[in-house]
């Protein structure tokens, strides 16, 4: 079995009916050509349903102030994980901020909740009013104006910057973390260092009991000669007294 990708559903379709129309196939007689199920084929019930509404996976907002912090109050307020289901972020020479969605669902499902949710959209900055879907990348195009709004182009990418700056910031988090426990496990070595050891306390206390020896040594032979010093002076007490007695 070959599976040919095409770029666009359009060609895919062609493609096809092309090999129809064909009174011998290319392929050889006992070759069968179909379209096969994909993530965007057949389409559900559900998109069928979005599309008919005019819904896209690219969200725009008129007239944006501060743009570049709306992916730090949307990672804050929204999705903790914008790259998870954000494919761009950007700003057009109008001043328009688009926000790209990797799936219709998504973006169908943010568009709800700005308008549901009066908080969400303070917390964003949006202005209710100034919100729209914009052409989608898969639309076909109709025009220069229509392309812009479909792609990022030469604009800068406001998703790739803020990736860029959380990466830094987690990465001098990180750092910090291994400065404090470095400094954590110095002060437990030094701390070790300090206090003695098993071996060293019985040491010491063995050198200790030695001293307290030489000291008792040292006591008993100062009594000792003391006592003969004593018994000197006795003896030449009665010394003297026998004299003067006699």
């Amino acid at each position: 079995m070959v599976f040919i990708e095409f770029a666009d559903c359009e060609s895919a379709i062609y493609f096809i009916r092309h090999i129809e129309d064909q009174t011998v196939s290319p392929f050889g007689q006992f070759v069968q050509v179909s379209l096969v199920n994909t993530p965007s084929y057949p389409i559900s019930l559900a998109i069928e349903e979005h599309l008919q509404y005019g819904c896209t996976r690219n969200v725009a907002i008129l007239e944006k102030e501060n743009p570049e912090e709306f992916l730090q109050a949307f990672s804050k307020t929204y999705h903790g994980h914008p790259e998870h289901i954000l494919e761009d972020v950007w700003v057009d020479k109008r001043g328009v901020l688009f926000v790209q969605f990797r799936s219709l669902s998504e973006a169908v499902k943010f568009f709800g909740t700005i308008r549901r949710s009066s908080r969400v959209a303070d917390q964003l900055k949006v202005d209710l009013s100034l919100l729209s879907f914009a052409a989608d990348p898969c639309d076909p195009a109709t025009g220069d104006q229509y392309v812009e709004s479909r792609f990022r182009l030469q604009w800068e990418s406001l998703l790739d910057v803020w990736l860029s700056n959380k990466k830094e910031a987690d990465e001098e988090h990180h750092e910090e973390d291994v400065g404090n426990d470095s400094w954590e496990t110095i002060t437990s070595s030094q701390e070790g260092e300090t206090s003695a050891s098993p071996q060293q306390t019985l040491t010491n206390a063995t050198e200790t009991d030695h001293e307290d020896d030489q000291k008792s040594d040292w006591d008993d032979e100062q009594d000792y000669w003391e006592d003969q010093q004593d018994y000197s002076e006795d003896e030449r007490y009665y010394e003297e007294f026998d004299h003067d007695y006699w």
